[in-house]
């Protein structure tokens, strides 16, 4: 059984604050090919019915999972995937039956079901091998990486290559400089969350003040001619 894996190997999967957001692997068999897939999933958002009866299987991920490690990880168990792929469901005319290796929400524990073993592996081996960033706050960690100098804060050295966020920054160029930030602070083991909202709010603040200062200037203007 052939299973596809479409992981990049630069991702990392971070869930928010609240835990809304939670990283996920997922097998995936509606595309005719099993398929690997990791992403962040909302945490409320119920069972879908493929889940339910056993046709797609998700399982959790530590917060902070690498790509490239959860391929490695994939790739030392993918037995276990395949039994799991090689498990035809069937249809009684009212429910799908998937038996054996493959099973829906209501199986009980068993400890050669390979679902259970899988996510017993990466419970146990994930953190330790399969996630190695610790996950920051993009504020608190552009703040601790700075100086407090004159009563300023001023930027470690790391950063002062960094292009600066002005009013007319695009959205493509707040992806770029995110990239660029982001790889400097892995290379502390560190990921950071949210990073492309911050300076998106920061190139919008500076655009709201702009447009505040031209229209009191224009007012200024007005009642002066």
């Amino acid at each position: 059984m052939n299973i596809r894996i479409d992981i990049e190997s630069d991702q990392i999967l971070i869930a928010d604050n609240e835990q809304n957001w939670r990283p996920t692997l997922g097998l995936y068999t509606g595309s005719g090919t099993p398929t690997l897939e990791m992403d962040t999933k909302w945490a409320n958002s119920g069972t879908s019915m493929r889940i339910w009866h056993g046709l797609d299987i998700e399982w959790r991920l530590p917060n902070g999972a690498r790509g490239d490690k959860v391929v490695d990880f994939l790739e030392e168990h993918i037995e276990l995937f395949e039994k799991i792929a090689a498990v035809e469901p069937e249809w009684d005319g009212i429910n799908w039956r998937v038996h054996g290796a493959r099973s829906g929400c209501g199986h009980l524990y068993r400890e050669d079901d390979p679902i259970h073993q899988i996510q017993g592996l990466l419970y146990n081996e994930a953190v330790h091998n399969y996630v190695n960033y610790a996950v920051w706050d993009a504020a608190d960690w552009l703040e601790a990486v700075a100086t407090l100098l004159n009563g300023e804060w001023v930027p470690h050295p790391i950063v002062w290559d960094w292009p600066t966020i002005e009013a007319d920054t695009t959205d493509a160029s707040i992806k770029k400089i995110a990239q660029e930030i982001q790889e400097v602070a892995q290379q502390d083991d560190n990921v950071l969350d949210g990073l492309e909202g911050w300076l998106a709010n920061a190139r919008d603040t500076f655009a709201a003040a702009e447009a505040e200062d031209l229209a009191i200037y224009n007012a200024l203007r007005k009642a002066t001619a």
